[in-house]
């Protein structure tokens, strides 16, 4: 099974662990497992065999809060759809 956990970013606190935790145990179990963060902040150290990608916001005009929830959409998509050229992902957290 392919997993996909997308979370802001895993700068310490209880969802980031719980989604650590979640990752490390479908791991162990023989699942594939990406976690895409929509930050580069990370606090905790990577379960080995996770396929971790930041989904980086590079704008900055002044104007980028306006189109920020677009605009990160877009590249979330982009970056699922490409992901998934290696087979679509059967859960997506």
């Amino acid at each position: 099974m392919r997993i996909l956990f997308v979370i802001d970013g895993l700068p310490g606190g209880g969802a980031e662990k719980v989604v650590l935790t979640l990752a490390a145990h479908f791991i162990s179990q023989g699942e594939q497992v990406s976690l895409f963060s929509l930050r580069d902040v990370c606090e905790y150290p990577l379960p080995a065999g996770l396929d971790y990608q930041v989904i980086a916001d590079r704008c900055r005009k002044p104007w980028r809060k306006l189109t920020e929830l677009s605009r990160r959409a877009r590249q979330l998509d982009a970056a699922i759809e490409k992901a998934e050229q290696q087979g679509r992902f059967d859960l997506v957290h």
